[in-house]
């Protein structure tokens, strides 16, 4: 009989304030999230009813974390998937539920947004109107800059290169970014005092560039490239060096931008690069349309490490300690992977897109478990690590293709879409 199945639990939590006995008591099998976070409550009100010191509010809800998985399900499911034993004692470790992202703000970029990154409070904005715009987080539906005719096509990535000391990106300081686009070419830009100036164009791919990714680390030196040739190719960001890296040629007339040749150029892929990130200072990986991710060692320019994917890999990001790469894929499903590991690297796929996955960022917070994803299917998800069955919150407020997603540090997800809008979300990242 369902209703008289019954298993032991024991709650334990890191948190005093909302701690209760952790012996175990028997729960009911179907037993949901919802129901054990109305037992622990239960329990509080009972355990700390004449205690004074732990009198404060309790969370209107708790998540659990059961035998270190994030419980979605029933506790009869989480049983019968990690086969555990009717009489086992389930360890149920709770904390208080975050709150769902809410709707901050919402930017009209007048048309298709390929790509948003966000660093401190602001944001970094490519459109396929061959503009590159800047945005401020709290500065509701005005954008700080507009950059008409950045590219002589659709721009298709953009990153921060440096920012300020503070990680704010102060319109009265100085800072660099870098886009990219289906000109072939990656311009590297000034933004100083409200304005923006072109410092230098880097020439060398023979086709459009899909991807760019700043190098990570207080020192910015160089950027990498990703291209439909594809070819992967280093970059120096700074002024530092330039005569060496081409040759001791000048490439700069009177009335032009100066020109920069590629540091570098990675080969080893087969069809189109679409992906680029940073594992630390020295470590890249790129992703492409040959279903393949590799790792390379940026200093020697040798490839140190290949991981298979079943589909075209469309987007990467890399935990800033190099332990864990997030990939989308030409479908439905985020994948985890270790690089470190040998044999199999993937670690476990994400199942909840619809259709391709365009873009996965994790949350900036350090040791946070939390990722975002988004795809075709115009929804950005956010996940937790423990939990692959489901994402913890769907963001379904675009109404076209969601092409990039990303974190701020002050607690926001910000997204982009073929709606030709970039959305706001203020998010707990607790």
């Amino acid at each position: 009989d369902a209703e008289t199945e019954r298993v032991q639990v024991s709650f334990v939590t890191k948190d005093s304030k909302f701690s209760v006995s952790n012996y175990p008591i028997y729960v009911q099998l179907d037993s949901g999230r919802g129901d054990l976070s109305d037992m622990v409550k239960s329990l509080l009100a009972s355990d700390h009813a004449s205690e004074d010191a732990n009198s404060g509010p309790t969370p209107a809800e708790f998540e659990f974390l059961v035998q270190d998985e994030l419980l979605v399900g029933s506790l009869r499911q989480l049983v019968e998937d990690r086969g555990l034993a009717m009489d086992a004692v389930l360890r149920a470790e709770y904390f208080p539920r975050r709150s769902a992202p809410a709707p901050y703000a919402e930017l009209a970029l007048g048309n298709l947004v390929s790509c948003v990154r966000a660093r401190g409070r602001h944001l970094l904005v490519g459109c396929y109107d061959y503009s590159v715009a800047i945005g401020d987080i709290d500065g509701g539906t005005e954008l700080s800059l507009k950059l008409p005719d950045a590219h002589e096509k659709e721009v298709k990535a953009v990153d921060w290169l440096t920012t300020t000391t503070d990680g704010q990106g102060d319109a009265d300081s100085s800072c660099e970014f870098v886009s990219a686009g289906h000109d072939q070419d990656c311009r590297i830009w000034r933004w100083e005092a409200g304005a923006a100036r072109c410092l230098a164009v880097c020439k060398g791919h023979a086709s459009s560039v899909l991807c760019a990714a700043g190098s990570p680390g207080p020192a910015f030196g160089h950027f990498a490239s990703g291209s439909f040739d594809g070819q992967v190719k280093l970059w120096r960001s700074s002024d530092e060096g330039t005569a060496a890296e081409t040759g001791g040629i000048s490439h700069q007339s009177k009335h032009s931008v100066p020109s920069r040749v590629p540091l570098r150029t990675l080969a080893g892929h087969r069809d189109a690069v679409h992906a680029v990130a940073y594992a630390g200072a020295n470590q890249l990986f790129s992703g492409g349309a040959d279903c393949s991710t590799r790792l390379w060692d940026v200093e020697v320019g040798a490839e140190s490490a290949l991981l298979r994917a079943p589909s075209a890999v469309l987007s990467l990001h890399s935990r800033p300690d190099g332990r864990a790469l997030l990939a989308g894929c030409a479908g439905p499903q985020p994948r985890l992977y270790d690089p470190r590991s040998s044999g199999d690297t993937l670690i476990a796929c994400f199942n909840a897109h619809d259709t391709w996955v365009c873009g996965v960022r994790w949350c900036p917070q350090p040791g946070s478990q939390l990722f975002a994803s988004c795809g075709c299917d115009t929804v950005v998800k956010l996940w937790d690590l423990r939990c692959t069955k489901a994402p913890l919150y769907e963001l379904r407020d675009h109404s076209g293709i969601v092409t990039s997603v990303d974190w701020s540090e002050t607690g926001h997800v910000v997204s982009g879409s073929a709606d030709c809008t970039v959305k706001i979300f203020k998010a707990d990242l607790v």
